[in-house]
């Protein structure tokens, strides 16, 4: 039976497709020139030769620093192709392994690649040197392909390698490069005799590696606005060691043959790809997101050239990968049409013009809004009449809203310039009236709406009928199916790119919580920053925590507004312990207070701070210090928005599990996870794992059983994938890991279909196995081992049906009927680890294609 799981694998089959495409596209409508052209045959090239020796087959490696070096037309749009042989699985070609009969070796570090393309940077003055305390180390623009040639543990890389691309120069080492892609490729069987065809195309925002016509990887870079193009282009068959000062060396007795580059220069014309708020659009709001997306890279300059707006408006304007975007110094007015023109002026970076003028206009909406939706944003924008010396701390902002039965109060905030925001979320349908009160004159203002029926299900909330799980208000259970992106909230991500792309592919999934920062330490200031720049204004000592910049924050704005449209909840993490130690406790409530106000009316959850507890070794902060902040944002959120803090490795924020104002009890553990989730439930409070696994950088199967596990003590868990959760540690790749993705999908799509809210940790019912149950109408099973499992159905009357579920391919069992009030053993039809369901199903546990989506 085929699950919602294997749909979503055929459409990301579908991109991986979709992909292959493009680089065939790219190939076919590029008019490319051959710029080299080497058989490398028995007799001299015109490229740099460092050793090796030439031979009617093609040059021959004889030691791992060999290499030919040609120095390239720079060009953004190009290609290379040769040919390889003698790579087979043997030391003899790889030598000097990591390990090599169980014993370390001498190189323990040699990576081996292929061929390598970097700028040569003439002055080399970087090389080396440290730059603002980072070590340079890096070559600008390289692009490498690795050969692993070594054992990893147990696993015999022989047949994989790593590609390895930076788009673009960067000042501040490999990490923090948001260009940067780090993928490990494969399996390749190599074999001596065998000719291997390498390519690589390059243009247009992408990447392809091929080996024998098989794409390998796809690096897509088209959102960030920059193109791969050294200035002074190298080219490198064999070693790369001269280039990175890294052990990059070639494999031994190897031979290249036939080489060419070709380069291809871009003649297509830019195109506008989208316009927000969009042509036509109405009812749009005084402080609007207004941008335009390019179909490539352009030059800003020509845009700002070419762009007007009428009525005209004071604005000034800033350029994010391909999208061009407005910052407004002053509100639109309401009920106003407003056309945005852009003439055919705007060039991408070959001098290409764009083909046709473009236009679009929308409408502003009326001053006063009379209707909002239950649970939607009421926004009320204010312009202060006058300026303090810093808004973020002189100025305070409150407001009080009345409803038929309820009354809700909450801070304003400062939004940049003399802009300031009210943001409330109605909560039951009728009027509502609301007086506003701050440090200006202009903020004494008051007024009502009328708040109308809606289908938003309102905030997630520890649920009253039990304890020990979510709910909307209004009582709807809600499952937490959490995911993890670090960087979801910078420049890693960018919005109208990377972000959109990733979200709508996890919701796709069946996810609908995601765990991001706001601010942390991790690669330094700079690195906090997205397309509204840095988080706080930055000085030469760090940030300047007196002295926040709204626009960054309104760009996370737009990320949650995403996600709550597709009903998925962002867990907002305030920031480190690392960074919070750099607080101020009155900066810190101050920066609390500013993000409770701005997003306490979307559907979020708070979490204070993240690996809270190692503030501890510092001496600085107690948890009579973490309790303190608690009940300062409980007090602030006038809506019970779940509220939690993020511990340590194999840690537990339970120390406050007996607080009013912790939503829930977080964990971080990889290891116990299911009786550690047994332990904290004493608080009768929900239970989440929040970071336990991440496929692509721990070992194989964790992430999947430990889902299981937290599942069946009645807990909650959270996935992260590497090549997403934080792209500066090794590149991005939505597509990597697919087994592992499929696997906590298998997962999702099992649970949604069991009343899930209903089950309790039951492990005495069962052997062999862990349980979670509501006896007399259903259980479900875990076994790491499979087999046979008993299980005690004495509170089951009558017959009912069990099913099982291979939790590593997804697949499903035929439903059987199986009768209660005794102890019965059921043995898994597969081996390995199986999950059992016991309980009154209609037809089958196997699920039925989501919306929008069909099981082929």
């Amino acid at each position: 039976m085929r699950s919602n799981a294997k749909t979503i694998y055929i459409l990301l089959t579908g991109l991986f497709v979709w992909a292959t495409a493009g680089a065939n596209s790219l190939e076919q409508n590029s008019d490319y020139v051959l710029e080299i052209d080497e058989p490398l045959l028995g007799s001299p090239t015109a490229g740099t030769v460092n050793g090796g020796e030439f031979t009617d087959e093609g040059w021959k490696t004889l030691s791992r620093k060999d290499y030919i070096e040609w120095q390239i037309p720079t060009c953004n749009k190009g290609k290379v192709e040769f040919d390889v042989t003698g790579l087979y699985d043997s030391n003899d070609v790889f030598p000097n392994l990591k390990y090599y009969n169980g014993e370390l070796v001498d190189d323990a570090d040699v990576h081996y690649t292929l061929f390598n393309m970097w700028d040569l940077d003439s002055d080399r003055s970087w090389f080396g040197q440290y730059v603002d305390g980072i070590r340079m180390w890096h070559n600008p623009y390289k692009c490498m392909a690795h050969l692993f040639g070594f054992v990893e543990g147990d696993r015999w890389k022989w047949k994989h390698g790593r590609f390895r691309l930076n788009v673009s120069a960067f000042e501040s080492g490999y990490d923090s490069d948001p260009h940067a892609f780090e993928t490990e490729y494969g399996p390749i069987e190599w074999q001596r005799e065998r000719v291997f065809r390498v390519k690589l195309v390059w243009g247009e925002g992408h990447m392809y590696y091929y080996i024998n016509d098989t794409l390998q990887v796809h690096c897509d870079y088209s959102t960030f606005g920059e193109e791969y193009a050294p200035p002074e282009h190298m080219l490198t068959l064999g070693s790369a060691e001269h280039a990175t000062g890294f052990s990059m060396q070639v494999p031994q007795l190897i031979t290249y043959s036939n080489l060419k580059f070709y380069r291809s220069e871009d003649k297509e014309p830019p195109q506008v790809e989208s316009f927000t708020p969009g042509d036509g659009e109405k009812d749009v709001d005084l402080t609007a997101y207004i941008a335009l997306t390019f179909s490539e890279s352009v030059n800003m300059q020509s845009v700002q050239n070419s762009f007007s707006i009428q009525p005209a408006v004071n604005f000034s304007s800033d350029m994010t990968g391909n999208t061009f975007y407005l910052r407004l110094d002053e509100l639109l007015q309401p009920s106003t049409t407003y056309t945005v023109n852009l003439s055919n002026g705007v060039q991408d970076k070959s001098g290409n013009t764009l083909a046709d003028p473009f236009t679009a206009s929308f409408t502003t909406r009326a001053a006063d809004i009379t209707k909002v939706p239950q649970y939607d944003v009421f926004e009320l924008p204010l312009v202060a009449a006058n300026t303090p010396s810093n808004s973020y701390t002189d100025y305070t902002l409150h407001a009080v809203f009345t409803g038929p039965s309820q009354t809700i109060e909450i801070d304003g905030f400062w939004d940049g310039g003399n802009i300031w925001k009210v943001r409330m979320a109605p909560t039951e349908v009728g009027v509502w009236s609301y007086t506003i009160t701050g440090d200006d004159p202009n903020f004494n203002v008051s007024g009502a709406f009328t708040c109308v029926d809606s289908d938003k299900k309102g905030f997630i909330i520890k649920n009253p009928a039990n304890p020990y799980t979510f709910s909307y208000s209004d009582g709807t259970p809600f499952l937490w199916k959490g995911e993890t992106s670090w960087r979801l909230y910078t420049k890693l991500l960018p919005y109208e790119g990377r972000f959109k792309e990733y979200i709508q592919l996890r919701h796709s999934q069946g996810y609908n919580v995601v765990q991001s920062i706001v601010v942390s330490y991790i690669n330094g200031d700079e690195f906090w920053a997205n397309e509204g720049g840095t988080a706080f204004e930055l000085t030469s000592t760090g940030k300047n925590y007196n002295k926040l910049n709204p626009q960054y924050y309104q760009w996370i704005d737009r990320r949650i507004k995403y996600m709550n449209d597709l009903g998925m909840v962002p867990v907002i993490f305030f920031t480190w312990a690392q960074e919070y130690m750099k607080f101020t406790n009155a900066q810190f409530k101050l920066f609390e207070k500013y993000l409770v106000s701005r997003w306490a009316a979307y559907n979020v959850m708070w979490c204070i701070c993240g690996e809270y507890n190692e503030a501890y070794s510092e001496g600085t902060t107690t948890a009579s210090e973490w309790s303190d902040h608690g009940r300062y944002v409980y007090g602030l959120d006038p809506y019970d928005h779940i509220i939690t803090y993020h511990p340590s490795g194999r840690g537990s924020c339970a120390e406050f599990g007996g607080t009013e104002w912790l939503g829930c009890i977080m964990h971080q553990t990889d290891g116990s996870e299911h009786n550690n989730v047994l332990n904290d439930r004493i608080y009768s409070k929900p239970v989440v794992n929040g970071e336990y696994a991440y496929p692509g950088w721990d070992e194989y199967g964790k992430l999947r059983e430990g889902a299981w596990e937290v599942f069946t003590a009645g807990g909650f868990s959270t996935a992260g994938f590497f090549r997403t959760f934080a792209p500066d540690k090794g590149g991005w790749d939505p597509e990597a890991d697919m087994q592992e993705q499929l696997e906590y999908m298998y997962y999702i799509e099992f649970v949604e279909k069991t009343r899930w809210w209903e089950l309790q940790p039951h492990d005495e019912l069962v052997t062999n196995a862990i349980c979670a149950a509501n006896p007399e109408k259903e259980y479900v099973i875990y076994s790491h081992a499979g087999g046979t499992i008993e299980v005690d159905l004495s509170a089951v009357s009558g017959t009912t049906r069990y099913q099982w579920l291979n939790p590593i391919t997804g697949e499903y069992s035929n439903p059987e009927d199986i009768s209660g009030g005794n102890t019965v053993s059921l043995t898994a039809p597969f081996s390995g680890e199986a999950v059992l369901h016991v309980g009154d199903i209609k037809d089958s546990m196997a699920p039925t294609a989501p919306k929008g989506l069909s099981v082929y």
